[in-house]
């Protein structure tokens, strides 16, 4: 139940990171798909290690 539990919160974690960087990348308007792709990935091995 443990594992389970924080690989729930991990996604939810994810997925408001995801909602938070397109939020800002529509208010600024100068981040690409190229620097967001970066950003995710760098949150997702975050969580990985």
């Amino acid at each position: 139940m443990l594992d389970h539990n924080t690989n729930y919160m991990t996604q939810m974690w994810e997925l408001l990171q995801t909602l938070t960087l397109r939020i800002n990348s529509q208010n600024v308007g100068t981040i690409t798909n190229t620097d967001f792709t970066n950003k995710f990935s760098k949150y997702g091995n975050y969580h990985k290690h």
